[in-house]
């Protein structure tokens, strides 16, 4: 009697373990695949039409020409910020109100700052999305939306205001590191 019990067990622990098998490989095949899809490899960003960040300002070249074309418009402390009296405006299907090549004070391209009308919201958020990938933040205040992208070689951050307007800042990512001064603070 009892080795007619342990025969009538054998079947359903080779059912179990046969379902349990199947639950494993069906986790490991689905980690698998998201793995994949999420782990797109996108081209570095380390560069806006071809001038690398920390570029010095008379290097900088668009289009190959001799001179960047570049006026300066604004200086506030360590940043001077310039405009292309005829820039190209448009990325993709996006048309922008202005773009500003923001230099540190070594002169280095550091930043460049993307502003666009409301109409444009949806084309520069594919924009992104396609180029960048999957944000790495989003969150929502009263006055804007912001979403995120930090890659290793750039902070990527696009703001839809209130307004509807956007702005999208390329940030060198050297240069939002803390100064060598606020490094080794032991006060708290």
């Amino acid at each position: 009697m009892l080795i007619h019990a342990r025969e009538q067990n054998l079947p359903l622990i080779s059912s179990q373990k046969k379902k349990m098998r199947q639950k494993i490989i069906l986790i490991l095949s689905t980690l698998f695949c998201s793995t994949i899809l999420f782990a797109q490899d996108f081209d570095p960003v380390d560069d806006f039409r071809g001038v690398t960040f920390g570029t010095p300002i008379d290097q900088v070249r668009f289009d190959n020409r001799k001179t960047a074309d570049l006026v300066q418009i604004d200086q506030s402390g360590s940043r001077d910020v310039y405009i292309r009296a005829e820039d190209n405006l448009i990325i993709g299907n996006a048309q922008l109100k202005n773009i500003y090549y923001i230099f540190n004070r070594d002169d280095e391209l550091a930043q460049i700052t993307l502003k666009g009308s409301d109409e444009y919201n949806e084309d520069m958020s594919e924009i992104l999305e396609n180029r960048l990938g999957q944000q790495t933040d989003h969150f929502i205040t009263a006055y804007d939306v912001t979403k995120i992208w930090e890659r290793p070689e750039v902070l990527v951050i696009y703001r839809q205001q209130r307004s509807g307007d956007f702005e999208v800042e390329l940030i060198d990512k050297s240069e939002s590191s803390s100064s060598e001064g606020n490094k080794d603070i032991t006060d708290f």
